[in-house]
């Protein structure tokens, strides 16, 4: 039976998951003690790592929400960058005026660049160009190496991996 109470093993959960983020998931020397000073049985170690494991799941979908979410605004902000630009070009040409002056900043209109605009449908012949790829063909290689043959630069890897299931409950 453990002598900490159901608040020092949260309290100490919520550390040992701060932790793991702030070391990329690593388990440090650190958090090894943390686990190891947790004065659990084996069946409660298993439901706490069971329920870190739940919880870093909840907190990896939460922070990719919000990284989506960051990455609109940051997606909007260049999009309405864009839209000044354009707007204040727009007004200098159709105003024929080469340059706008405030008390820190300025808009110059200049010549660009030449830029190459491409319709395929029209580009005769003799400017096309024939591109191969070669790939493997990851399926296929797999389908014979599962029936037996030897391919040099491919091999089936075994590997083991850890299942995560609720118990059931009698």
């Amino acid at each position: 039976m453990s002598n900490n109470t159901l608040t020092e093993i949260l309290a100490s959960s919520n550390r040992l998951e701060s932790l793991l983020i702030e070391n990329g998931g690593e388990l440090t020397p650190e958090i090894e003690k943390e686990f190891f000073q947790l004065e659990l049985s084996k069946a409660q170690k298993v439901d706490g790592y069971s329920f870190m494991i739940q919880r870093l799941n909840m907190n990896c979908d939460y922070w990719a929400a919000k990284a989506a979410v960051y990455s609109n605004i940051a997606k909007s902000c260049r999009n309405a960058q864009a839209r000044l630009k354009d707007r204040i070009k727009y007004t200098m040409i159709e105003t024929k005026t080469d340059e706008v002056c405030g008390k820190e900043s300025k808009f110059k209109i200049c010549n660009a660049a030449k830029r190459l605009v491409i319709d395929s449908n029209l580009v005769p012949r003799k400017y096309k160009m024939e591109v191969t790829t070669i790939v493997d063909d990851k399926v296929r290689i797999k389908a014979d190496l599962l029936v037996g043959k030897k391919i040099k630069g491919a091999e089936l890897q075994g590997g083991k991996q850890l299942r995560m299931t609720s118990k059931k409950v009698n």
